[in-house]
């Protein structure tokens, strides 16, 4: 738990993937490759979570947050989701 978060992992692709045979990547064509995607429920002091969505491949991760009208984020959990991934990013000089 970062900042009073609580982060629930729904999903991972390398799991769901696990018992499946010749099944190319539709990114890179082949069955053996880096790409990735975690869903996650962020918990917060707010009743209901918000849902970040990481998908990465190449050495390369790019995040979504769930913000629609069917699920809007709740604007202080985004804001403490921000804070504590700005704090934890390391940039290599």
């Amino acid at each position: 738990m970062c900042a009073g978060l609580h982060p629930v992992q729904t999903f991972d692709l390398h799991t769901a993937r696990e018992g499946l045979r010749d099944c190319p990547c539709p990114n890179h064509g082949a069955e053996d490759c880096d790409c990735q995607m975690v869903v996650l429920l962020v918990y917060g002091k707010e009743e209901s979570p918000t849902t970040l969505f990481l998908h990465g491949n190449d050495g390369q991760t790019w995040l979504s947050i769930a913000n629609e009208p069917r699920q809007r984020a709740d604007l202080k959990l985004l804001a403490g989701i921000k804070q504590a991934l700005a704090s934890s990013v390391h940039i290599p000089q």
